[in-house]
């Protein structure tokens, strides 16, 4: 489950570009990855969809990517490749 509000580290391990009314976004499967102390539990991924706007780099990343999430009230505002 994502946070409402907050940063998430992650590995996408797919990701599929769709156009809305000609707005891009990606809607991507998420393995979070666990913070220092916590374990990583099975079956832990999720989906989000990414608009192009709120990608750093100025594209969508790529399946096996691990990326930086920043949400807020669930929504991501802020993605960037590490």
């Amino acid at each position: 489950m994502l946070p409402l509000i907050g940063t998430l580290s992650a590995t996408i391990t797919a990701i599929a570009e769709v156009s809305i009314h000609g707005d891009l976004y990606a809607d991507a499967e998420l393995e979070p990855q666990p913070a220092p102390g916590q374990l990583r539990l099975a079956g832990s991924r999720t989906r989000v969809r990414i608009p192009l706007h709120a990608c750093e780099s100025g594209r969508f990343p790529a399946a096996n990517d691990r990326v930086e999430i920043e949400l807020l009230m669930g929504q991501v505002t802020r993605i960037r490749v590490l």
